[in-house]
């Protein structure tokens, strides 16, 4: 359960920080008129449902656990691509940014049902307590990331994309470290 909410909450979190400065990086940074940015938001909000299409296709071939990991994995290296973009400036502009930014949702939309199928498979009696636990960890998380985003004193995306690499980051170590781990247990 602790392994895979833990990862799933640090993976998931990317969305809260992409609510909470996307403002930011479209309306201030890239001077986008407000049509523009609800174009974009909605956009990038079928990123999220679109991962989640693609998963139920995905979970007909592969295990959770595999999807899981493999989405984890593409979150942190596109995660990392667009931080090393918007640290140095090159390929930082409104059209990488929205191509980061999607496929990270995307990521999300796929990690997201896997993580909570996966925590609260276990249980059976008390699958609402698990899964009330599972909802206040991740939101609780989303909302300190998120707000870590608020607190920077940095403008446009750089603030956004290094919350969200170091989350997908944490998320895919926790995963491993507690791979790892069982199989010592054997």
């Amino acid at each position: 359960f602790s392994t895979y909410t833990l990862a799933g909450s640090f993976s998931f979190a990317g969305l809260f920080v992409f609510v909470a400065g996307s403002p930011v990086i479209f309306m201030d940074g890239f001077h986008v008129s407000v049509q523009a940015y609800g174009a974009i938001f909605a956009l990038l909000a079928g990123g999220m449902i679109g991962g989640g299409q693609l998963n139920l296709l995905l979970i007909r071939r592969f295990s959770g656990r595999g999807i899981f990991k493999a989405a984890l994995l593409v979150q942190l290296i596109v995660g990392s691509c667009f931080l090393a973009g918007s640290m140095s400036g090159l390929g930082y502009g409104l059209v990488p940014t929205i191509a980061f930014l999607f496929v990270l949702l995307a990521s999300a939309g796929i990690t997201y049902p896997n993580a909570a199928g996966i925590a609260l498979e276990p249980f059976t009696w008390n699958a609402g307590s698990a899964s009330a636990l599972f909802g206040f960890i991740q939101l609780g998380l989303g909302s300190l990331l998120s707000a870590a985003v608020g607190l920077s004193d940095t403008q446009g995306a750089l603030p956004v994309a290094a919350v969200i690499a170091c989350s997908s980051f944490v998320g895919l170590l926790i995963l491993i470290v507690s791979e790892a781990r069982q199989l010592r247990l054997g």
